[in-house]
């Protein structure tokens, strides 16, 4: 009976250990983290969907929700 118990719980800390290892997971319970750039001071190095931001509106910071 012991060896069951044993046996359960490693199987329970894989099951964790495999939750927590996905993105997915992470994506849905994690509080995402907001990156802000200034448009004025974006230079090549930029990603090129910022740079694509910049350019499509006026504004001078654009946020981008990162996970």
């Amino acid at each position: 009976m012991e060896a069951l118990k044993i046996s359960g719980m490693i199987i329970m800390l894989c099951v964790v250990y495999a939750l927590m290892g996905n993105d997915d997971y992470h994506k849905m319970f994690d509080k995402p983290t907001i990156i802000r750039y200034d448009c004025t001071e974006i230079d090549e190095s930029a990603p090129k969907e910022i740079i694509d931001k910049c350019m499509e509106t006026n504004e001078r910071i654009v946020r981008v929700k990162s996970y």
